[in-house]
């Protein structure tokens, strides 16, 4: 209300400024009235209160996607135990942020231990660490603070007064595991000496969740920055690469792994081509980018002469094997006004040629493809706030398929996102049912390793842009695999839920109708409205999680 308030007050002083002829004066305000009207911070879900107020150290158990500074402590929202719920093959993730009360705790130990040795569930600690923001983001907490993000590997650790530090806690479950519930405890020492005994516990429900993900996924690695003497000095090698793309499955979604095909299609030998498709599919992967070298300034005649051809040969081969839904190609980027033209030319002889090879069309700042790509694109990719369901439906009904991506384009409005570090965890938790709720049928992140700002000295990576392109950080060592962040555990989270969705989707149609609780999850209203509104207590998303998998274990 605060905020809508706000807006009205400053609308009412814009127009009077209008109305009255003060034109400097409009010409100057308005822009500044837009501008705080963006990054005025929403209300917190969260009640936090300055870590201070807590005179003797304590422990928090917080959901995993929310975002605390170290000066702050909830007065609510916590447990004091780990309760987790989980699918076969799922992973599910925790904080423990432990106070240090007046006087600062040294030398923290935090280790885990099962009541019962089990070898089908691993958990691991690690602890997170803090990238700066200095320059808050255009819609964000506006605060110039260190955001909790990067995690650590586990090690000992000291508080000062007054401070806190967050142990990150995830789970994963093998798809052999067995059924059941599984006890442990958590031990936290100062000095060796026993601090606390957390207990937790995890219900492994007796559903798996499906290898392949149910959305298609394309995030980019690029790799261009990670030799760099700043991070790894030239010890980044192909292996790291590989070992990345795999990294992607684990928190399921999927970065194409580089390909090539044109030698394959020249000689008629797929049989390498062949083998790099498998390998991945087999690993989980859900799509694959076939790289072209013509691009929207190529000419007609380079065209039919030199590409066309091999893309015959490509389709062909593709639709043999049954591939031809799982390849696409990603020749233009958000094209501008004044080359929707020309790239229409170009899409009506590809089309003309190899009808089936799908290609796809990211919208950028305008919505002109529309009108002048249909029967030309496959996949449709508005931006998060460019979706319009009549025209998506129609399209979905075409046979096409409608994505969705988010970038630098979304940093001052409020739907869900996987990249803001300095805004709501519940933002990336919200993404995978906001896109259940729209039956999108994938989701694209343009980069995930974008080093161009050392992201442990700066959260900014593009002016009033905290983390878009930044999922990753690069190791402090210099050695080993890039760290994972906060949003990456929190997204994963989102993409379960979508897939537990549609698992519930799909049990109902089976049966022929739907419970009363069945169409009441499968609406996720109590969690996004579809359009900007997203539920801002990280808890809701686990509590929601819970009735999903108890709903799909319900005998019909």
């Amino acid at each position: 209300m605060g905020l809508f308030l706000q807006n009205k007050l400053f609308y009412a002083i814009l127009m009077h400024m209008k109305h009255t002829h003060k034109l400097n004066s409009f010409l100057f305000i308005a822009p500044l009235c837009l501008f705080l009207s963006c990054v005025s911070a929403p209300p917190k879900a969260f009640h936090l209160q300055k870590a201070k107020k807590e005179k003797t150290a304590t422990y928090f158990c917080l959901p995993g996607s929310v975002k605390i500074l170290q000066n702050e402590i909830p007065s609510h929202g916590y447990a004091n135990e780990i309760e987790l719920h989980s699918a076969k093959g799922e992973a599910e993730s925790r904080q423990i942020l432990i106070s240090g009360g007046e006087k600062g705790l040294e030398n923290i130990s935090v280790s885990f231990q099962w009541e019962e040795a089990s070898t089908d569930l691993q958990v691991d600690l690690g602890l997170i660490a803090y990238t700066p923001v200095k320059k808050p983001g255009l819609r964000s907490f506006w605060k110039r603070a260190d955001f909790p993000d990067p995690i650590l590997d586990l090690r000992p650790f000291s508080i000062e007064k007054n401070k806190n530090r967050i142990v990150h806690l995830t789970a994963k479950t093998s798809t052999n595991a067995t059924p059941g519930i599984y006890n442990a405890f958590i031990y936290v020492k100062s000095n060796e000496d026993l601090l606390w005994t957390i207990p937790f516990q995890i219900k492994v429900y007796d559903l798996a969740l499906p290898k392949t993900a149910r959305l298609k996924t394309a995030f980019y690695y690029y790799f261009d920055e990670a030799n760099e003497e700043r991070y790894y000095n030239g010890a980044w090698t192909n292996e790291m690469s590989e070992a990345m793309y795999k990294k992607a499955l684990e928190f399921r979604f999927t970065s194409p792994p580089s390909l090539s095909w044109k030698e394959n299609a020249a000689n008629n030998d797929w049989t390498s081509f062949d083998q790099r498709i498998k390998y991945w599919l087999d690993a989980g992967a859900t799509v694959f980018d076939l790289p072209v070298s013509f691009r929207r300034t190529t000419s007609i005649e380079e065209l039919q002469t030199k590409h066309i051809p091999l893309l015959e040969k490509l389709e062909k081969h593709l639709i043999e094997k049954n591939w031809i839904d799982i390849c696409y190609i990603y020749y233009f980027d958000e094209p501008s006004l004044s080359s929707i033209k020309t790239i229409k030319e170009q899409l009506k002889h590809i089309k003309e040629k190899v009808a089936h090879l799908k290609i796809m069309y990211v919208y950028g700042t305008n919505r002109a493809g529309e009108k002048a790509f249909v029967d030309l694109v496959d996949i449709w990719m508005p931006n998060i706030h460019q979706y319009k369901e009549p025209f998506a439906k129609e399209r979905q009904a075409a046979g096409d398929e409608m994505w969705i991506y988010t970038c630098i384009g979304n940093i001052h409005r409020r739907h869900p996102d996987n990249f803001r570090v300095d805004w709501y965890g519940a933002s990336h938790r919200a993404l995978g049912p906001w896109l259940f709720a729209h039956e999108i049928d994938g989701y694209l992140y343009w980069r995930i390793d974008r080093w161009v700002f050392n992201p442990w000295e700066t959260a900014e990576t593009f002016p009033w842009a905290n983390g878009d392109g930044m999922m990753f950080y690069p190791n402090p060592d210099k050695k080993s695999l890039p760290l994972a962040s906060l949003r990456l555990h929190a997204m994963r989270d989102s993409f379960e839920d979508f897939d537990l969705l549609t698992m519930l989707k799909e049990k109902g149609e089976r049966r022929g109708y739907f419970t009363e609780e069945e169409k009441e999850l499968l609406s996720v209203q109590e969690l996004t409205d579809g359009k900007v509104w997203f539920e801002k207590d990280d808890n809701t998303y686990d509590t929601f999680h819970k009735r999903l998998l108890e709903a799909l274990c319900r005998p019909d």
